[in-house]
């Protein structure tokens, strides 16, 4: 298990609140403290080991909680240089994989996202599956972790645990009352935060009538509490759930809430979907070749998750037999998966 700081997230924050009130230190500094924090808990990182990242024997928790005023521009200075050297880290560990493509989806994803933080606002986001929204919304917690939270709901989640999921991504308190639980929540949200709450049909369709309201009420307190901005992204079922589903009279308070909603195409348009294959090097086929019917045939039973998997397996595939991947390997691979698909294939 990662060791990370000693310090919960919702104690940092209460007391950046404070200083930032008392006018202690500038909201630049407090920011730069903050990153450090999140580096840590994202890296696992002892304070011990902050303390020589930063080349400072001082006591990293009171550094967290901003209790060196006199000395916070020298420190500042020596993390805006530990964060300048870890975003060219974390380029050159990304160049080269074909792990994300930008497309229209990210496009009104990135900008909903956006516009829900600095609006503070709740957003909206429904599709049908396998469209790629998890994978876009996961983008976006990526390139902006310090302010960023993507949580992913499982189904049949009771209320008490879809807090104590909350609070563990928040890094703050997940045990003791409900009450504690979700006060720590409070404390660990700023204005400048973004909740993104992923997958949210499944609790919702899964669960009874008083936990779905329970749960969608403490989302929208979260917002109201800390001022922040919230992504709310599910299935069209969600969609249904919100405006026309047995409890939607009590879930439109949320709904209107939310002046952002975004619906997601079921198909996206084949000019995107090459962008998927550019991304392996691979030619855009001819229309009408085997190649080019069978990527119409995945994009539109099966959808975006599935047409990745196969591009990246014949990937990996041709990676296997040290050749150049060609399209004959994501046919081999589509054709592999597929003989396993249908029952009986063990007497063929």
């Amino acid at each position: 298990m990662k060791a990370g700081p000693t310090l919960k997230a919702n104690e940092v924050q209460r007391a950046h609140k404070l200083a930032l009130k008392e006018g202690r230190v500038t909201l630049e500094q407090a920011e730069s403290i903050y990153w450090l924090y999140t580096f840590a808990v994202e890296k696992g990182l002892s304070n011990a080991r902050v303390e020589t990242l930063l080349g400072y024997k001082t006591s990293v928790s009171r550094i967290y909680k901003l209790e060196y005023e006199a000395k916070l521009d020298n420190i500042c200075t020596k993390i805006d240089t530990l964060r300048s050297d870890q975003e060219i880290i974390e380029e050159r560990l990304k160049f080269g994989e074909n792990t994300f493509v930008e497309n229209k989806i990210w496009t009104a994803i990135e900008d909903t996202c956006h516009s829900a933080r600095i609006s503070q606002t709740i957003a909206s986001i429904w599709g049908d599956s396998q469209t790629g929204k998890s994978e876009c919304l996961k983008r976006v917690a990526q390139l902006n972790p310090m302010r960023t939270t993507y949580i992913e709901l499982d189904s049949g989640m009771t209320f008490r645990e879809f807090l104590q999921l909350v609070a563990r991504r928040l890094n703050s308190p997940h045990s003791g009352c409900i009450g504690s639980i979700r006060q720590g929540i409070y404390e660990a949200l700023t204005p400048q935060s973004l909740l993104i709450f992923d997958e949210l049909h499944k609790p919702l369709i899964a669960s009874g009538k008083t936990t779905k309201i329970k749960i969608v009420e403490a989302i929208r307190d979260f917002h109201d509490k800390a001022g922040c901005g919230v992504v709310i992204c599910g299935t069209n079922t969600l969609r249904d759930e919100f405006t026309s589903g047995m409890i939607a009279g009590v879930l439109k308070q949320t709904y209107k809430r939310g002046v952002i909603k975004v619906q997601c195409p079921p198909v996206l348009p084949l000019k995107e979907i090459w962008k998927f294959s550019d991304s392996y090097d691979l030619p855009r086929p001819a229309k009408g070749s085997d190649e080019h019917k069978l990527v119409q045939r995945i994009n539109t039973v099966n959808g975006i998750g599935m047409l990745t998997k196969y591009l990246r397996d014949g990937s990996r595939l041709a990676a296997n037999r040290k050749t150049k991947y060609t399209w004959k390997h994501f046919i081999e691979t589509h054709d592999i998966l597929l003989r396993y698909s249908h029952d009986g294939w063990w007497n063929d």
